[in-house]
């Protein structure tokens, strides 16, 4: 049998403050302890500050009947993300590694007392607005930098070892996200709204361990590239006199630029980064139907 042990201590404070419906001020600040990090950097501090004014209550407002409210706001913070493994900073021994048909353990992971939270930096900044009383918009730009990702970084083996759990590099994620909402039938027994929400994101590494690609099978991290990034021999369809396969060369010509010739032995193709899954919009279309 087997059980496992997680404990997180944090300590939170918030201030909000309204003056007269129309200006909005709230402020965070929280300090975060857990056991799943090194023991020189089990805390973290984290905080935000946001603001809104609605508009839509000014006196210079008032003659737009057709703007039934409007407001705009902006937020920025920091909050923290934890490792999934909840002893991935300790030096752990494990069971199975048998000797001569008796049962053995060994070292299983390298212990890293410096194991800290991955930092999360958010700003947002967006707008929300309901027009005759029937159509509502939301609107959002966002920026995410991510800092000292948690990631399985690759040792050397004369340790013993193929991977270590580490805090290294950055990513970015930015973006737009927009909601659309109307009331097509709202003051009758039957009442109907429909909805139409899109996204799009775009993904990249900034940084990366000593700025060395990690490549894990089908899928690479690089700088300058997305998170997703598929990793394999590209694939140029098959030569339509023969029906053989093909595939693009992709070897480095000596001015640095990529061979494109194309091959019949997928052994000469050179891996490389043949695309992303990352959608470039992102949607859905909902519609909400009630009777009395």
């Amino acid at each position: 049998s087997g059980y496992s042990r997680d404990r997180l201590l944090s300590l939170l404070s918030r201030v909000n403050y309204d003056y007269d419906d129309k200006y909005y001020f709230s402020a965070n600040y929280r300090r975060d302890g857990s056991s799943r990090l090194g023991a020189n950097k089990r805390w973290g501090t984290f905080w935000s500050v946001s603001g809104a004014w609605r508009i839509s209550r000014e006196s210079f407002m008032s003659n737009l009947d057709w703007v039934t409210d409007l407001k705009i706001r902006a937020s920025y913070g920091v909050n923290g993300t934890l490792p999934s493994s909840l002893y991935g900073h300790l030096n752990l021994m494990s069971t199975g590694y048998d000797y001569q048909e008796k049962p053995g353990i060994a070292p299983s992971t390298i212990p890293n007392p410096d194991l800290a939270w991955e930092k999360n930096k958010n700003l947002n900044i967006g707008f929300d607005t309901r027009l005759f009383d029937r159509l509502s918009i939301s609107f959002d730009y966002y920026n995410r930098l991510t800092t000292d990702l948690l990631q399985s970084v690759p040792t050397s083996l004369t340790v013993g070892f193929a991977s270590a759990l580490k805090n290294v590099g950055s990513m970015l994620n930015r973006g737009v996200e927009l909601d659309i909402n109307y009331d097509v039938f709202s003051k009758s027994s039957l009442k109907w709204n429909t909805g139409l929400s899109l996204s799009h994101n775009k993904n990249e590494i900034n940084e990366l361990y000593d700025g060395k690609d990690i490549i894990d099978g089908t899928r690479i991290l690089r700088e300058g590239e997305s998170y997703y990034s598929w990793w394999s021999r590209e694939w140029a369809g098959v030569d339509p006199a023969t029906g053989e396969e093909q595939w693009v060369l992709n070897t480095k010509n000596e001015d640095g630029s990529l061979n494109k010739e194309l091959t019949k032995d997928p052994s000469k193709a050179q891996r490389t980064i043949i695309g992303t899954p990352d959608p470039k919009l992102t949607g859905g279309w909902r519609n909400s139907l009630s009777w009395k």
